[in-house]
Parts: C-alpha cells; structure tokens; sequence
C-alpha cells in the first residue's frame, strides 16, 4: 500500500508541474518589463524627443516593416507615425511574417546618432 500510495503521489506532483508549465508557456508576451508604464502616440514621442529620451514608455500599433533576417528590428506605425523597435540588445524577435499585425511594445526611447528608436524590452502580439 505504501508503495502505491507514493506512487500515486509522485504522479500527481508531476501532474501539477507540468501543468503549471504548460500555463506558463502560453503567455504570448516576450521578455520582462513592469505593465503601468504610460502609454505614448508616435508622433508625441517625434514632437517631444527631450521629454521621453532615456525613459521607458508603451507604444501600440502594428508591425509596418520587419527586419528580413533574423527579426533584429522593425517598425511599428501607430497612425500618428512610424518609429524603429530595436530588438537586438534584448534578443526578442519580430519576423517579417507578422507585417500588418497588431503589436504593443515595451521599452526605452532612445537615439542612434540623431535617429530616435525605441529599445524593447517586451512585446505583445
């Protein structure tokens, strides 16, 4: 019996683990990043560079163009206008099979030279 009975136990946990992963997994955003940040139109983050430079913001719109290699960057366009999502410093990917799809980026507004872009740190499709 209590062979059994450990058995039986040993299964449930397992259960529950897998379980508990598999939930997990099916988060459908990319990387870690806190969820209040404010929410920013692209042509406010253009108008005002100063005010958002450094600073983490969200932006919501969709994928306007996609990096045709690996997924390293793409632009989103948000009807206002349309800025680069860099996603190489985080690693997260963005292929250019998703062109047209909605997206909500997390990350910080910052400049190549005196290009503005937006670093992710977080993606949602």
């Amino acid at each position: 019996m209590n062979k059994t009975y450990f058995t039986l136990m040993a299964l449930f946990i397992l259960s529950l683990t897998v379980t508990g992963c598999a939930q997990s997994s099916a988060e459908p955003s990319i990387g870690q990043i806190q969820k209040d940040l404010p929410a920013v139109k692209v042509s406010e983050l253009l108008s005002n560079p100063d005010s958002y430079k450094g600073k983490m913001v969200v932006l919501a719109g969709v994928v306007a163009d996609a990096c045709p290699g690996d997924g390293c960057y793409f632009d989103l366009n948000d009807g206002t206008g349309t800025i680069n999502i860099d996603l190489k410093e985080s690693k997260l990917q963005v292929f250019p099979q998703k062109k047209g799809a909605s997206v909500k980026v997390y990350g910080e507004f910052i400049f190549k030279g005196s290009k503005p872009y937006v670093n992710a740190r977080k993606i949602e499709l």
